[in-house]
């Protein structure tokens, strides 16, 4: 796809405009984009761990143990074939006769920005809050870790 993308105009709408104006080509970007931000969330992670978004995801909803939490693979497997795999290219498909549809696939990976984004606000929220217990006092000694 990656090819065809940059390669080749054939995933493009409208070849008198350039790619960056082309909303179809752009819907093309933004899922291909996507399947790969799939591939590290789902499969393989930065870090080498196989799929730890259902631990991630399990951990959010407050169960410490996999075994524990009744949310399956299959079911995260399943929302996001159907969110990106079929929704991406259908989305760009409609997107040649109703450029708002191929916009609308955009909302996809914005509300996952979002996730991403509050989760690190507030992660970076704990361990700031953290490290300012732990700052040194005025008097040179340090509080005490709760």
């Amino acid at each position: 796809m990656r090819a065809l993308l940059l390669a080749t105009d054939l995933l493009r709408s409208d070849k008198t405009v350039s790619r960056w104006r082309d909303l179809v080509w752009l819907t093309w970007l933004g899922t291909l984009a996507y399947l790969m931000h799939q591939f590290e969330e789902h499969g393989i992670d930065v870090n080498g761990a196989e799929y730890a978004f259902r631990e991630f995801l399990c951990g959010f909803f407050g169960f410490a143990d996999l075994k524990s939490c009744p949310l399956l693979a299959s079911v995260i497997t399943a929302v996001n074939v159907a969110a990106v795999w079929l929704l991406g290219p259908a989305a760009t498909l409609l997107g040649r006769r109703w450029p708002l549809v191929a916009l609308s696939f955009f909302s996809v990976p914005s509300v996952n920005f979002v996730a991403h984004a509050a989760s690190a606000v507030m992660l970076f929220g704990r361990r700031r809050a953290d490290a300012l217990r732990m700052a040194p006092r005025p008097s040179g000694t340090r509080r005490k870790a709760p």
